[in-house]
């Protein structure tokens, strides 16, 4: 039989390594969970590697996934198909690739360096760029920073909030954005 690889659509980079899960009741913290964009709404994790079957890149759900950091891409839903559960696969973010960990020597993790804070980079095609973020909690903003990003232009109150059901009061949001505002000290000048 041959390894399986599939090219997906990249979007949150990173390499992991585990048995794929299907369902958002399935996740678990050492696979790889395949889910639909319809389940991301409830969607908090944990997981090595996420899989979003038809994931819209720009939707603020898939957008707020991304401040979880987990190596995510995107497949179609006949791509998914070929999937089984509890099959060990390698994920990588970065390429787009679902891959069989037999060809993990072809498709190393990839050694990208952030930026120096407040250091324009350079794209491609030699245009000169600043890196800016939108983040959503502490973790967020701690991303950014490790990613190079020179300024926080959006911090989303809406997903400061606790994991309870209940909207928790204003202290809670006070010492939230305290606590977010002392880990972006280093955008002050």
């Amino acid at each position: 039989m041959t390894a399986l690889t599939l090219q997906a659509q990249p979007y949150t980079p990173g390499q992991v390594k585990g048995p794929i899960r299907i369902g958002i009741e399935n996740a678990t913290r050492d696979g790889i969970s395949i889910i639909e964009q319809h389940e991301l709404a409830s969607f908090n994790g944990p997981c090595e590697g996420l899989t979003v079957i038809n994931g819209l890149p720009f939707s603020h759900t898939l957008i707020r996934v991304q401040a979880l950091a987990i190596p995510t891409i995107i497949l179609s839903e006949n791509q998914a198909a070929q999937l089984s559960v509890d099959t060990e696969m390698v994920l990588d973010g970065q390429r787009g690739l679902l891959f069989d960990p037999e060809w993990l020597e072809q498709h190393p993790p990839l050694d990208i360096k952030a930026p120096a804070l407040f250091s324009p980079i350079e794209t491609s095609d030699g245009e000169r760029i600043m890196m800016r973020a939108s983040v959503s909690n502490r973790a967020g903003v701690m991303r950014s920073l490790s990613c190079g990003t020179s300024a926080i232009g959006l911090l989303r109150m809406e997903y400061l909030g606790s994991q309870s059901n209940t909207v928790p009061g204003l202290e809670f949001f006070l010492n939230e954005l305290g606590a977010c505002c002392g880990k972006a000290e280093p955008l002050c000048h």
